[in-house]
């Protein structure tokens, strides 16, 4: 059953447990799945794109924006399903927290992750109102390592399958290295991470 939980101090994030049923899961599984098989998806992505203010590369991971691949939605499992973030006051009108509690985004983008050996996301910000982000693997579980982190806050939180946080945007992240076994890697048994980036219209 899905759990959730505010906090206000020391920043406002929402945290999230087991947000997917096993039935979603396995539809979000498949849709992985494939993009793990089809190496075009995720090599296709603007790997190493992300730097600092001194054109430093910030994450090492390899990504693709889901909204730039499907025209519609609904074809989409993973886009389909990441819509109840918007139910029951999971993150929208959020009472027990004031940063969320009237906030209601027009605008949203999903990103899907994957983590392999080493791979890593330095400190950055994003530049969003909300981002929320969704942590999956396959069990058991083949690595260690890749903990979020709000760094300015000396906040961790252990990757946990199928939990997530909500927090503002603008507040510094980062993800810890992944650790794996050389012969588990190349057969997406690493650290995947479902974002969704929140904000308004301008």
């Amino acid at each position: 059953m899905i759990k959730f939980t505010s906090f206000e101090n020391p920043l406002p994030y929402i945290y999230i447990e087991n947000l997917y049923t096993d039935l979603e899961l396995k539809k979000i599984w498949c849709e992985l799945d494939y993009y793990q098989s089809n190496g075009d998806v995720f090599l296709s992505s603007n790997i190493n794109a992300a730097e600092d203010t001194n054109g430093n590369v910030l994450t090492t991971k390899k990504s693709v924006f889901l909204d730039d691949m499907f025209y519609q939605r609904r074809m989409s499992s993973i886009l389909t399903l990441n819509r109840k973030v918007f139910d029951n006051n999971i993150i929208c009108f959020n009472s027990k927290n004031w940063y969320f509690k009237k906030f209601w985004p027009d605008r949203d983008s999903t990103l899907v992750s994957y983590y392999e050996n080493q791979d890593v996301y330095h400190p950055h910000a994003d530049n969003t109102v909300v981002t929320m982000i969704t942590w999956l693997y396959k069990e058991p579980k083949k690595f260690i390592g890749g903990q979020f982190s709000f760094p300015d806050h000396g906040l961790s939180f252990e990757c946990k399958n199928n939990h997530a946080i909500a927090f503002p945007g603008a507040a510094v992240h980062a993800v810890n290295p992944v650790i794996m076994d050389n012969e588990d890697c190349g057969k997406g048994l690493g650290r995947y991470s479902i974002s969704q980036f929140l904000s308004y219209k301008i």
